[in-house]
């Protein structure tokens, strides 16, 4: 296995800046809200090194703003990894909440990380709702 930093280095590698408008909903107060989240795509590893083991969900968060963190991964595209990693929590990568910890897995073989990023870049739209089909298929598909 390699470091996830040693992962996110060897798939960025080369790629061009990508913009793109995503998010997901985030349970506030009794009430489930939308929340969108636009972002660009650093096509490098982040600069500092990336430290927590876990991420306590605030208010308004959602998976791809968690990811694209620079502390921790830098990349809004590795949200499934989040998502698959802490699967006994997240019934619907649509809906998170307030005070959840989550595990920030650092070490992963680079396949993970492919199949992560393919999956953000085909998912269909975000809803809260019904599980989407190609999440449930994807953590099928990759299991940890």
């Amino acid at each position: 296995m390699i470091s996830a930093n040693s992962a996110l280095k060897l798939l960025t590698a080369g790629i061009a800046a990508v913009t793109v408008a995503s998010g997901c909903a985030t349970a506030k107060k009794g009430e489930m809200a939308a929340a969108a989240a636009a972002s660009t795509a650093s096509t490098a590893a982040a600069a500092t090194p990336m430290s927590p083991e876990t991420y306590t969900v605030k208010q308004d968060d959602n998976l791809w703003h968690i990811a694209g963190l620079e502390v921790v991964y830098g990349d809004s595209f590795d949200w499934p990894i989040v998502f698959s990693h802490n699967r006994a929590q997240i019934k619907d990568a649509d809906l998170i909440f307030p005070g959840q910890v989550f595990n920030i897995p650092r070490e992963f073989a680079p396949r993970e990380v492919a199949n992560a990023r393919a999956h953000a870049r085909n998912r269909g739209a975000w809803s809260v709702g019904p599980v989407e089909a190609t999440d449930t298929a994807f953590l099928a598909a990759n299991p940890i």
